[in-house]
């Protein structure tokens, strides 16, 4: 079980991916950075693909210096 032990967590929940790209995409539940890693894992796990509507301008954002 995860702890948190800086106090930069508020709590830890088990999610689906689905639910993950739910939350990412339509809340604010996680800090900016955190999305960021989010969406690499929805890119690389293909659940944002390019027929999402923003799929080039996010993967250039991301993937460009």
């Amino acid at each position: 079980m995860p702890e948190n032990t800086d106090g930069e967590v508020d709590s830890f929940q088990l999610v689906s991916m689905q639910e993950l790209a739910e939350l990412t995409e339509h809340t604010d539940d996680f800090k900016d950075n955190c999305n960021l890693t989010n969406i690499d894992l929805l890119i690389r796990s293909g659940l944002i693909d390019e027929k999402h509507t923003d799929y080039q301008e996010i993967t250039r954002l991301l993937y460009t210096d």
